[in-house]
């Protein structure tokens, strides 16, 4: 996480010993950050410097505006009001300060709209009783399944978990197409008839904007000590810690200084 103070995170806190002696010996440290290690240099270069054509920041936001607009949401005294004449106002609802940072463009940008957006930080046990009681506007979450998903899906997605308090129907989605989909996905006799299914489940979901995409990285930062051998193959949907890790004698007679 980048601050007006710096770079925090567990990556720095896990190198802090490591930095803290290199500024002892030499009276400086560097370290570089690789923000998208997936890409080569010259491939950052090169999107980086594309142009954007039409495709412009503003021109997003006007076209957010205009639908607002078309919905029968103008601005009133410098804010965006519903038809009813009611202020448009979000709360953002989370329980620690680690994702504040991740709303501020958000919040930002719906300010320009002329909409009232908030982050509002409560305890863990207070966070989970509103969350629980579908009592927020919009919170975080992260959805895992299955390679193989099935009946783990109704309560996420199920028109029955929308009414059911302490679900992870956390959008309240209750649609039949939704419980269709989700009925021929337990269904399925072959791999062939699941992918289609859950294709199709994933389309109507995404038809139905029930979220925010917020961020996204193709790849876990890890700070190790360097005495672990890994498999050349690794696991596609799991980093192997420490499962598929072993301890090295030959890297610690390298890496590791006697005493």
């Amino acid at each position: 996480m980048m601050t007006r103070s710096g770079i925090e995170g567990g990556a720095i806190y896990a190198l802090s010993a490591v930095l803290r002696e290199a500024i002892r010996s030499s009276g400086q440290a560097t370290l570089r950050i690789a923000l998208r290690p997936d890409l080569k240099t010259p491939d950052l270069v090169a999107r980086l410097s594309a142009p954007r054509g039409k495709q412009t920041f503003s021109n997003w936001l006007r076209k957010a505006a205009q639908l607002l607009k078309d919905a029968g949401c103008v601005i009133m005294d410098g804010k965006r009001v519903l038809p009813n004449g009611e202020h448009i106002a979000i709360e953002f609802l989370i329980d620690e300060p680690s994702f504040e940072p991740h709303h501020a463009a958000l919040i930002k940008n719906l300010g320009t709209l002329g909409i009232d957006a908030t982050v509002r930080i409560v305890d863990p046990v207070q966070y989970r009783a509103r969350r629980d009681g579908f009592d927020f506007d919009i919170t975080i979450d992260r959805f895992g399944f299955s390679a193989t998903p099935g009946d783990s899906l109704r309560t996420f997605f199920s028109s029955q978990a929308a009414a059911l308090k302490g679900s992870n129907n956390l959008a309240g989605i209750a649609e039949p197409a939704v419980d269709a989909l989700i009925d021929a996905i337990i269904a399925a006799q072959t791999r062939p008839a699941l992918t289609t299914a859950c294709r199709a489940l994933d389309r109507v979901i995404r038809a139905g904007r029930y979220w925010i995409p917020q961020w996204y990285k193709a790849s876990h930062w890890i700070a190790y000590w360097d005495v672990f051998g890994r498999p050349a193959a690794q696991p596609r949907y799991f980093r192997g810690i420490p499962d598929t890790w072993w301890y090295d004698t030959g890297k610690t007679a390298k890496n590791v200084k006697p005493g």
